[in-house]
């Protein structure tokens, strides 16, 4: 594997988090998540998280894509872990009570 190929935001997971099996197995909850946008075509999916949008980014990790959105999901996925407000507002709020 060749870092200097590697996107910035890739090319920062990767030093975070190592190379070991880059671009072979991917977890959101083992390894570094990070976004890259998606190439520009007219014929896109829509979003999942219900905004109606078309999906513009990928979530990965490890160099394998898990996931795709819009921008704001795709950022929400990368700090939480999760794709929608209602799936990340119960976690905060049982962090807020054993504290």
């Amino acid at each position: 594997m060749d870092l200097n190929k590697l996107a910035p935001a890739a090319l920062r997971a990767a030093m975070k988090g190592g190379t070991a099996a880059w671009g072979q197995i991917g977890s959101a909850s083992e390894h570094v998540r990070y976004s890259q946008a998606l190439p520009k075509i007219k014929a896109r999916r829509r979003c999942s998280c219900g905004c109606g949008n078309k999906a513009t980014h990928i979530g990965m990790a490890n160099g394998v894509g898990l996931t795709r959105g819009c921008e704001l999901s795709i950022q929400r996925w990368v700090k939480t872990g999760s794709k929608s407000a209602t799936q990340a507002a119960p976690a905060a709020a049982s962090t807020k009570e054993s504290a």
